[in-house]
C-alpha cells in the first residue's frame, strides 16, 4: 500500500457529474488500483518521493551506518552484517527500489517487502524483477529467498541486498510473518497508516524489530488536515465508479502518542531539515512549506511553487498541510 494518496479528481469525473463511490476493503481496493497506481497523477505520492529521497531515507541510512559501524557510504570502516529492512505496505515497490539501490546498498543486506494487496505485490515483483533475479534463490515452494532474515554474511559483502516478497495483511494476522518477526533492524512504512488503526500498526512494527531496542521506524502518511477533507481512492476507468478503501484521519499527535505506548520515540531532525524551514529555496519549491508542532516530525503544506512539480491536481490543496513524516527509534518495550 505504499505510496497511498488521495485521488483528488479522478479521470472521468466532473463537477457536474461526480462519480459514484464504492467503498471496499483496503486490500481489495488496492488490488483494483494496482494497474494504474503509479500513473494516475498521485500528487501526494510525489511529495512522498521528494521527502523520502531528500531527507528521510538519508537520515535512516545514516542511523543504520552509525549502528553498523560504517563511517560513510563507501564503507571505509569494517563492514558488519547488512541491515535487514522491512518495507511494511510496500505497494508497487516504489520505496523498496530505493533500499535495493545505491547509496542504500552499502548498509542494507536484506529487504523484506510486505503488502496486503496481492495485486500491488504482483506489480512490485515485476518492477523489481531485476533485483529479485540477482539477489535471491529459489527455496522449497518457489519463494524468493536466499537465506533467513538476519543470517550473518561474510565480511566484504559485494552481493546486492537480498529481496523477499510476502503477502501479509496486518489486520488479519495477530503477528508479522515469520520472515519479519523480530528480524528487522529497521522498518519503513510510507503512506500506509491512513488505512489501519494505530494500535494494530505499531503492534506489528514493534514486533518486526530485533529485541533489545535500537531499531528504527521510518513512517510517512497523509496529514489529518488533508484526511478530513478527502481520502485515498481512484476512478475505475472501466466503470466510472470511484473506489475508496478504508481511511483514518490520524493526527500527528495521535500517531506520536500511540508510538510512545509501544516504546518508540521520535528521532529529532538534523541540520538538513532545520535549515529548510519556512518554505524557502529548494526546500520550499520541492518539498513545500516546513511546519510542525512536534520536533522531529516534518509536516509539508502545499504552496504555489509546488504545483508545477506536483501537477495540476495539487492546486486545490495550496495552503493545506497534506503530508507528514518522521523517524522513530525503539527505546524499549510496550508502555502500558
Amino acid at each position: 500500500m505504499a505510496g497511498t494518496a488521495a485521488a483528488l479528481t479522478g479521470a472521468g469525473t466532473s463537477a457536474s457529474a461526480p462519480a459514484a463511490v464504492c467503498y471496499l476493503p483496503t486490500s481489495e481496493a488496492y488490488d483494483r488500483w494496482s494497474a494504474v497506481y503509479d500513473t494516475d497523477g498521485n500528487f501526494l505520492q510525489k511529495i512522498d518521493d521528494i521527502e523520502m529521497q531528500k531527507t528521510l531515507l538519508p537520515r535512516l541510512l545514516a542511523e543504520l551506518r552509525r549502528r553498523r559501524g560504517i563511517r560513510n557510504p563507501h564503507g571505509q570502516q569494517q563492514q558488519q552484517r547488512g541491515a535487514v529492512v522491512v518495507d511494511l505496505g510496500c505497494g508497487t515497490g516504489r520505496n523498496t527500489a530505493l533500499l535495493l539501490s545505491p547509496p542504500a546498498t552499502d548498509v542494507v543486506g536484506e529487504v523484506v517487502a510486505l503488502d496486503a494487496s496481492r495485486g500491488m505485490l504482483d506489480v512490485a515483483r515485476e518492477r523489481l524483477s531485476s533485483f529479485s533475479s540477482t539477489s535471491s534463490r529459489s527455496s522449497p515452494g518457489g519463494k524468493e529467498r536466499a537465506q533467513k532474515p538476519g543470517e550473518e554474511e561474510e565480511e566484504g559483502r559485494t552481493q546486492p541486498p537480498r529481496l523477499h516478497f510476502e503477502h501479509h495483511d496486518l489486520l488479519a494476522a495477530a503477528t508479522p510473518p515469520a520472515c519479519a518477526l523480530g528480524t528487522a533492524d529497521a522498518v519503513i512504512s510510507t503512506l500506509v497508516v491512513e488505512h489501519v488503526p494505530l494500535r494494530a500498526f505499531f503492534a506489528h512494527a514493534a514486533a518486526m524489530l530485533r529485541p533489545g531496542g535500537g531499531g528504527v521506524l521510518l513512517l510517512t502518511n497523509m496529514h489529518a488536515d488533508m484526511g478530513r477533507l478527502s481520502q485515498a481512492g481512484f476512478v475505475d476507468a472501466s466503470t466510472g465508479v470511484k473506489v475508496r478503501p478504508t481511511s483514518y484521519a490520524h493526527t500527528v499527535a495521535e500517531v506520536v502518542a500511540e508510538a510512545a505506548r509501544w516504546g518508540f520515540r521520535v528521532l529529532e531532525e538534523g541540520p538538513m531539515e532545520r535549515g529548510g524551514r519556512g518554505g524557502e529555496g529548494e526546500e520550499g519549491k520541492g518539498g513545500g512549506e516546513w511546519k510542525g508542532d512536534v520536533r522531529g516530525v516534518k509536516e509539508v503544506r502545499v504552496n504555489e511553487d509546488m504545483v508545477e512539480i506536483l501537477g495540476t491536481r495539487s492546486r486545490k490543496w495550496v495552503g493545506v498541510t497534506c503530508w507528514f513524516g518522521c523517524l522513530f527509534k525503539m527505546d524499549g518495550g510496550k508502555v502500558e
